[in-house]
């Protein structure tokens, strides 16, 4: 197994021995690139690309209106390298693969801690889409400023429990 941080943004591992698989790998909001989950993965024999998507050289500051195209480029990059695509993706990064699998043909999706929606981004105190494709935002939940709990959950969590 070959280990190679290609840049600053991607961490490549190639197995001795391919499946013909290639995972394109994405954290969540913490923008870190999993190196170590990328070394495990390739063990099966996968060929593994861990990515910054976000806070990195030429990329969005925050994980607000990233354009999925960042994703589908290095789809593209793998398909040359493996007969089957598989993108990975953790919180944020579920989000993502489930969104950039929605548009690009990919042969599967591991998504940990996803969301069903795509989420409302801030960004300098602007509200809009995580993603964009084709240089528009796509559709999104909306966060409701006036929304407040009926009670304080932990409260109401220590009341349930001192009943029980």
């Amino acid at each position: 197994m070959t280990s190679t941080p290609e840049s600053a943004d991607h961490f490549d591992v190639v197995p001795s021995e391919s499946n013909g698989t290639a995972v394109l790998l994405l954290a969540g909001s913490s923008g870190r690139i999993e190196s170590a989950r990328a070394e495990l993965l390739a063990t099966t024999g996968a060929r593994v690309r861990a990515m910054r998507w976000f806070g990195g050289a030429g990329q969005r500051p925050s994980p607000h209106e990233v354009p999925i195209e960042l994703f589908a480029e290095q789809i593209e990059v793998l398909r040359r390298e493996a007969d089957r695509i598989v993108l990975f993706g953790t919180s944020f990064g579920a989000e993502a693969v489930l969104v950039t699998a929605s548009r690009y043909a990919v042969d599967g999706v591991i998504a940990v801690a996803p969301s069903s929606v795509v989420w409302a981004g801030a960004d300098a105190g602007s509200w809009s889409s995580h993603w964009t494709h084709g240089g528009e935002a796509l559709p999104y939940v909306a966060f409701d400023p006036s929304w407040v709990p009926d009670s304080d959950p932990h409260t109401a969590s220590a009341a349930r429990s001192a009943t029980a």
